[in-house]
């Protein structure tokens, strides 16, 4: 939070891009912590990250027990993506991997709710 309110100081860009990479370091292993995805997201927004930043407010919700709202995000990311070009290739893969694994626990979800198979959406 001190980063971020440091962005118009000179070195600012410096700083924030050393918080983002720590933050990204931190998610990894720590998955379910919402605040930090929160924080990540908007890091990487100034940064001009705009993919890194939906991924993480995918995460985000997906770890406050929201799939569908991860989901919704994820594929806005998944949109954001499509225009990077070979710079967000990674990011990208990250996304689709993720959105996958979203979609499947919550089609977890609605079976383990509705006691009965999901159709595919295809």
């Amino acid at each position: 939070a001190q980063t971020l309110a440091r962005l118009g100081e000179p070195g600012a860009d410096t700083g924030l891009r050393a918080a983002t990479e720590a933050l990204q370091a931190w998610v990894a292993e720590h998955r379910r912590d919402a605040p930090a995805w929160d924080a990540l997201a908007a890091s990487a927004q100034p940064l001009g990250q705009q993919v890194r930043a939906l991924g993480a407010l995918a995460e985000a919700r997906w770890a406050r027990g929201d799939v569908t709202g991860a989901v919704d995000r994820f594929r806005a990311a998944q949109q954001a993506a499509r225009g990077t070009g070979a710079q967000g290739y990674q990011d990208a893969a990250i996304i689709e991997s993720r959105l996958r694994e979203a979609e499947a626990e919550r089609r977890r979800l609605w079976i383990e709710q509705h006691g009965e198979r999901v159709p595919d959406p295809g």
